[in-house]
């Protein structure tokens, strides 16, 4: 396997890893209401216990690990913000609020189309 495959292989994995989380968190969205802000009590707590919000956060995880590997900063910004609001939708406030500055850093540290 050559150099570049290898890295397609990886870049695609990190991708699909991403996709499954993300659609994972709007499938809870799509039974449970539309917007955080309009869920129920009851439905925010079933997020907790959610199966598919539990394999999110892990494909997450994986994704990040992937991105930092490869120093995909911006996709790790994006992935800390998506790992960050299933930790709001969680109640976890503190560690949803570490996950979004932590992706405010990485973010505020790449070059801008503007330079």
């Amino acid at each position: 396997m050559s150099v570049s495959e290898l890295w397609i292989g990886t870049k695609r994995r990190r991708f699909e890893l991403f996709r499954n989380a993300k659609l994972a968190y709007e499938d809870f969205f799509d039974q449970n209401g539309s917007k955080f802000q309009l869920l129920e009590p009851t439905s925010k707590e079933l997020a907790i216990t959610d199966r598919r919000l539990i394999d999110a956060l892990t494909w997450y995880e994986e994704a990040l690990e992937l991105c930092l590997a490869e120093k995909a900063f911006r996709d790790a910004a994006v992935t800390l913000l998506q790992m960050g609001k299933l930790y709001r939708l969680w109640c976890r406030a503190s560690e949803a609020r570490a996950l979004f500055e932590r992706a405010l850093e990485i973010a505020d540290s790449l070059p801008s189309l503007n330079n």
